[in-house]
């Protein structure tokens, strides 16, 4: 283990070994004044049952929690919780290029078929919320009120399959090939697992297909309809790589390209009168919620847990999940 002592924020990095722990002491020339709390242990849990426990019994005081075992600690009143909202979108990839999602009605009629707060409540434990867009109200230019209602509407998807011309529905592994990919051992699995009886409900039938490679799969294109969760930034104009031609073979899930998406993000970028990138954005997003790109699903909420005795705060974003200087002990 090696040995320091530097640094020229609120901490001085002591001893460092990634796989075991980090050691911090307080900056006693921090230019905003020494931090309250002196010492500081970063350990890496590798297992989250056993992280739990040790926070049960104060062997550690604050840790993120998995949404599969936050429900008990969350209502204990041993314990403050806070749950923040990273900027990150589960999302259901539909690729544009492959048949039958090269039709805007099919994409439509599956977006409508999705019981987004049903696979928010299994595959996530409900700790988040339900997505219209593949960013939220946290990210500078959404408004999700001008966003077309493509809320869970299982006869209305059927009528859309129909006017998409699959009046009985579809088989969309035996007609065409197509499996829906889920990465194994995640809640993405889960949400594939409720997505496809979503489909079934509505006379869809696909087979799932567990895939290591999502990425790979992304940046090939080889795919037709997968899991994925796509981050976003405080700007929506990050998005232009997750709807714009400059993220194919990347983030732009669907390898779709359009000439006036594009447009409008090189006006937005352009543009620097908050109120009219925002006008511009207003104009966009709906524009793209129609053309059902992919369905983004949920905004997942990272939870937060730490004994009653700490006073603590957990920053909004999952990159930064925490900041110790503010912290303190309670007297």
């Amino acid at each position: 283990m090696s040995k320091v002592a530097s640094g020229t924020g609120p901490y001085k990095l002591v001893s460092y070994d990634p796989a075991v722990k980090v050691m911090l002491a307080a900056n006693e020339n921090y230019r905003l004044g020494p931090a309250a709390i002196k010492d500081v242990e970063l350990r890496y849990v590798s297992d989250a049952s056993s992280g739990v426990v040790a926070l049960e019994t104060g062997e550690i005081n604050f840790m993120s929690v998995p949404p599969v075992l936050a429900g008990p600690l969350v209502a204990n009143k041993k314990f403050a919780n806070q749950k923040t909202l990273p900027l990150y979108t589960a999302v259901i990839a539909m690729n544009t290029k492959v048949k039958p999602f090269d039709n805007k009605l099919v994409r439509q009629a599956f977006s409508m078929a999705a019981n987004k707060q049903g696979i928010c409540d299994i595959a996530y434990e409900g700790f988040c919320t339900v997505a219209k867009l593949q960013a939220y109200t946290n990210s500078f230019g959404v408004d999700l009120s001008v966003i077309p209602d493509f809320s869970y509407n299982p006869e209305k998807a059927k009528k859309l399959l129909a006017e998409a011309g699959y009046p009985n529905g579809v088989n969309l592994t035996k007609d065409f090939g197509v499996k829906l990919l889920t990465i194994p051992g995640t809640f993405h699995e889960k949400v594939g697992q409720v997505f496809q009886k979503n489909l079934a409900d509505v006379g869809v039938i696909v087979e799932l297909q567990n895939t290591q490679t999502p990425d790979e799969d992304v940046e090939s294109g080889n795919f037709a309809i997968m899991n994925q969760g796509a981050t976003y930034r405080s700007d929506f104009s990050y998005n232009e790589c997750n709807y714009g031609t400059v993220g194919i073979g990347g983030n732009n899930y669907s390898q779709f390209s359009d000439p006036y998406i594009d447009e409008m993000f090189a006006k937005g970028n352009a543009e620097t009168d908050p109120e009219k990138r925002k006008a511009i954005y207003n104009e966009l997003i709906p524009y793209i919620a129609d053309l059902a790109l992919g369905i983004p699903v949920f905004h997942k909420q990272e939870i937060y847990v730490w004994s009653s005795d700490l006073n603590a705060k957990a920053h909004d974003s999952g990159m930064f999940p925490f900041f110790v200087y503010e912290w303190s002990w309670k007297q």
